[in-house]
């Protein structure tokens, strides 16, 4: 199995895993516009809304871009104010504040810049996972 499709999945997982401890804030987006910079962490996701969380829950992660076509979720560490904007067919981008309300085992979580946090089923944290990717 390709080990970025592994990857992928897993942070689906997790994600998926963790919309029950978490209050997100919504999010309003700009259609047809991307960061012109790579980002640090791209990934397939099934839509917007799961890029958009699985964001929320990394410190690093200041806005993503998302290629409504091929479902790739490209995590940014700037902004459209540190970043720069450009047009970009078929993508939509959004600023994310990481959010302020994790609750359960992640509220007073370590977490580096680089990781996500992993909550058990209980509700506590489980550790911290380094986020890799292309």
């Amino acid at each position: 199995m390709d080990l970025g499709v592994w990857f992928s999945g897993l942070l689906l997982w997790i994600t998926l895993n963790t919309y029950r401890c978490q209050n997100y804030q919504s999010y309003t987006y700009q259609a047809g516009k991307a960061l012109a910079e790579p980002g640090f962490l791209n990934l397939t996701l099934p839509d917007m809304s799961t890029c958009f969380s699985l964001c929320q829950q990394i410190i690093k992660c200041d806005s993503v871009s998302f290629d409504t076509n091929s479902k790739e979720c490209q995590m940014n560490a700037e902004n459209s104010v540190s970043g720069s904007i450009s047009s970009k067919s078929g993508y939509l981008f959004s600023d994310v504040t990481t959010s302020a309300t994790l609750v359960g085992g992640c509220a007073t979580s370590s977490c580096a810049l680089e990781e996500i946090c992993i909550m058990d089923a209980n509700g506590g944290m489980a550790g911290c996972a380094m986020v890799q990717g292309s």
